[in-house]
């Protein structure tokens, strides 16, 4: 009896003396080969990375997705261009998802409510017929004024469904002898008077009136509308002998017309450089002038704001191309530049 407890003994603790296999190994024989890598065959190579989403197995990585609105394989689609969605806040969003909405560059712009009239170089508006030079984006697709007109558009303006348009085209859809400016009243074309006689590069709404500049020198036949003009729904109507030089650009405040450009004179005031204001009777020097052209302006309450190629405004040399005109009470209109330095 005691020599089999012994013997049993003896068994145990040989078998805890010897260490346990490798997990996967045979007994007595060689530790198990590591497990291979996910996917791979046992015994083989590892496997291959998951090829891209969209790709076969085993091929190339998928082609790209086709423009939206094209046919799988092939171009994309022409017009209408669906507006593609805005983004989520503070991005750019293009007006239609054709590769190029426009062909050429733009050159004015007018909102009225859900509707952007848009103007320019341009002959091609996401591929609608008759979008030449000018165009209406309702929020959704492109849209033709009529048949267009017949060169680059400059200036646009708004009163009530009346669109203005000024450029250098000599026809607007079927009106033939528009001159440089016509009206599109949503459904024709209107000429003013017999037009001007060069090009209209700004424009201005002030109640019934609509006041128009540029390079020309004659309006609708009528004297004295040098470069300046007002077409009163009838006829045009010069603003006291107007000025010396194009303008460029026009802002209404209240009773005043602000006009500027690349002139030194309005009416006889040559201390009216590059920026003037018409008052509906005679014309007034701004401030003591720029010293170079006007192209934008801006209105707000008493202030006008000017744009230019000038770097001085006043006499002060801080303007650097931007200042405000700002009138003060029982003093003359002064300059303040933008930014102090």
């Amino acid at each position: 009896m005691i020599t089999v407890r012994l013997i049993a003994a003896t068994l145990i603790l040989m078998m805890a003396a010897a260490p346990l296999p490798p997990v996967g190994a045979k007994e007595g024989g060689s530790p198990a080969a590591p497990l291979p890598p996910v996917g791979a065959e046992e015994g083989g190579s590892p496997a291959a990375p998951l090829p891209p989403v969209g790709a076969e197995e085993g091929g190339s990585p998928a082609a790209p997705l086709p423009p939206v609105g094209a046919e799988e394989g092939g171009s994309p689609a022409a017009h209408p261009s669906p507006a593609a969605p805005l983004p989520a806040s503070g991005g750019w969003a293009p007006l239609g998802t054709a590769p190029s909405p426009l062909n050429a560059p733009v050159r004015a712009l007018a909102v009225a409510g859900a509707d952007l009239y848009v103007g320019g170089d341009f002959v091609n508006a996401g591929g609608v017929d008759g979008a030449s030079y000018l165009a209406r984006w309702d929020g959704q697709q492109w849209h033709s004024l009529g048949r267009g007109v017949s060169a680059p558009v400059f200036a646009l303006a708004l009163h009530g469904t009346d669109v203005y348009v000024g450029g250098v085209f000599a026809h607007a859809g079927d009106v033939l002898n528009a001159n440089g400016i016509a009206c599109w009243d949503g459904a024709r074309w209107h000429p003013l008077g017999r037009g001007v006689n060069d090009e209209v590069r700004a424009l201005a709404v002030a109640g019934s009136d609509l006041y128009v500049g540029g390079r020309f020198t004659n309006a609708g036949g009528s004297g004295g509308t040098r470069y300046v003009a007002r077409w009163d729904g009838a006829r045009w109507h010069a603003l006291g002998g107007g000025l010396n030089g194009p303008v460029f650009a026009l802002a209404v405040a209240g009773s005043d017309l602000y006009v500027g450009g690349f002139f030194t004179d309005a009416g006889g005031r040559p201390d009216a450089d590059y920026l003037a204001r018409w008052d509906g009777q005679q014309w007034h020097p701004v401030g003591g002038g720029l010293n170079g052209p006007v192209f934008a302006l801006a209105v707000r309450g008493t202030e006008a704001y000017a744009g230019g190629n000038f770097v001085t405004a006043g006499g002060d040399p801080r303007a650097n191309f931007a200042a405000v005109a700002r009138a003060r009470a029982g003093a003359p209109q002064v300059y303040l530049p933008l930014i102090t330095r």
